[in-house]
């Protein structure tokens, strides 16, 4: 289930766009970012509505500008300059606007801890420089909450806004020694103390007290991890090897920290179906925190609900609803009399989600023409499908899951292998182009109008 009291933070344009870009990409990250490193990506395109559903304040990213949003906002996009722009609420509140300029502003004059590279150095250069490494963080780290507090009052942000951040800059420089280990990563493993110094770095992560600071050091946590241990999430595929995780997890990390990378890789579990019950008591007895807990129950109720739906089904759609479903074949069977286009996407896609726009105008075109739009998605994950679905809400388009997209007929018989992809069937519920050109090619509509027997002079080629 999507987390309680989602809503959407609506983005719009407002002089926006120059001839070379038409369009903004916005990232961010939710669940605690308990999808490790991946990210939501909203388009924003000129005189359309883009949004992202979000349960709590989120720190957006556009570029190399962070501003902070609410549920429920809705924020204009002005073009200020070259790749910079300004964020206001539509309600233009003037203090609520000095708050979304303040991350911009306090990348101006926030520093950032930085070790001068030597080439060949030795144990003893590095330990030099990592001694003024953290003379520097310890340096920046006072200026930094200075600035940071000297801005905020300059702004007079609300007291909402500084508890929202309050956090912020909880060992944020503290991470900066992992890329100078990194740095020289060689060295320090050929004299056997790279992960000596690693674990260093640890203690720091140990010391997150909540959540809010978990928010803002989960990306660097998930490196440290990495580079700590060598496990590799593509290749995990069994009960032996998440409990030998779960192990060294416990036996290295503490507090949220360790409870936040033990959901983490419960909850890969449970996307790639590899979970059992004894990965799940193991997961439970030894994660403490009871949100985290609670949010990999709901998401593996929904997951694994959904793999027990029908397993001999390989073309079964699932609704946004994440309960009613439907075989994809009796669905293109009962929309015979009218011309169908699958669109086959995913939440992650960003090509997807440029061709939208395209897609909704079509689809408000050609509605009273008996041609259906349908959205297809492959996502395995139904949490990430579902906010998609949200935030992109259409009462023109339908929107659907295919619950095992991997062994699905309908892209085996086709060769579906990249999306998007677009496949149109005509009135008879025969496939009349199973490699369609996008919504943005004008080859598109011509073929659509052809189907529909419009009179037209124009050449058509098809792929």
């Amino acid at each position: 289930m999507v987390e309680g009291n989602s809503r959407a933070v609506e983005f719009e344009s407002s002089q926006l766009f120059t001839d070379s870009q038409s369009q903004l990409e916005i990232h961010y990250k939710d669940m605690l970012s308990v999808r490790g490193n991946s990210l939501n990506t909203i388009i924003v395109t000129e005189g359309n509505v883009a949004k992202a559903v979000i349960f709590r304040p989120t720190i957006m990213n556009m570029g190399r500008q962070q501003f902070l949003v609410y549920p429920g906002e809705k924020i204009t996009v002005t073009k200020a300059g070259n790749r910079e722009y300004v964020m206001t609420t539509n309600e233009n509140k003037k203090r609520r606007n000095r708050e979304l300029k303040f991350f911009t502003l306090f990348s101006e004059v926030n520093e950032y801890p930085a070790a001068d590279f030597k080439l060949n150095a030795t144990p003893n250069d590095i330990l030099i420089l990592e001694k003024n490494m953290k003379e520097q963080i310890a340096s920046i780290k006072m200026s930094s909450k200075n600035a940071f507090d000297s801005l905020q009052k300059q702004l007079d942000v609300s007291k909402k806004f500084r508890k929202e951040t309050k956090n912020f800059l909880f060992n944020r420089y503290d991470a900066s020694l992992l890329f100078f280990y990194r740095q020289y990563a060689d060295t320090l493993k050929a004299h056997h103390i790279y992960n000596e110094k690693l674990l260093t770095l640890v203690k720091h992560f140990n010391t997150i007290k909540n959540k809010e600071q978990l928010r803002y050091n989960a990306t660097s946590l998930n490196e440290l991890f990495r580079e700590v241990f060598p496990f590799k999430e593509s290749t995990i595929k069994t009960e032996a090897q998440y409990l030998e995780i779960f192990e060294a997890i416990s036996r290295t990390f503490s507090g949220i920290s360790k409870d936040y990378l033990l959901s983490r890789f419960m909850y890969n579990a449970i996307i790639k179906k590899t979970v059992t019950d004894n990965l799940f008591r193991s997961y439970y007895l030894l994660c403490n925190d009871a949100g985290l807990k609670k949010m990999v129950k709901n998401i593996g109720a929904l997951q694994l609900g959904l793999g027990n739906k029908d397993d001999k089904n390989n073309d079964l759609l699932l609704y946004p609803d994440a309960v009613k479903t439907i075989d994809l074949n009796k669905f293109i069977s009962s929309q015979k009399g009218k011309i169908i286009v699958l669109d086959f996407w995913a939440h992650w896609c960003v090509p997807c989600q440029e061709d939208i726009p395209y897609l909704k105008e079509l689809s408000n075109e050609y509605k009273n023409n008996d041609v259906v739009f349908i959205k297809i998605s492959i996502d395995k994950e139904i949490q990430a499908w579902r906010k998609a679905v949200i935030a992109d809400a259409s009462t023109s388009i339908e929107n659907y899951l295919l619950v095992n997209a991997d062994n699905s007929s309908l892209v085996k018989n086709n060769s579906i292998s990249a999306i998007p992809r677009y496949i149109i069937f005509d009135k008879t519920g025969k496939i009349a182009n199973a490699d369609a050109p996008g919504p943005k090619q004008v080859e598109f509509k011509y073929f659509l109008d052809s189907l529909l027997n419009k009179n037209f002079q124009a050449e058509i080629k098809l792929n």
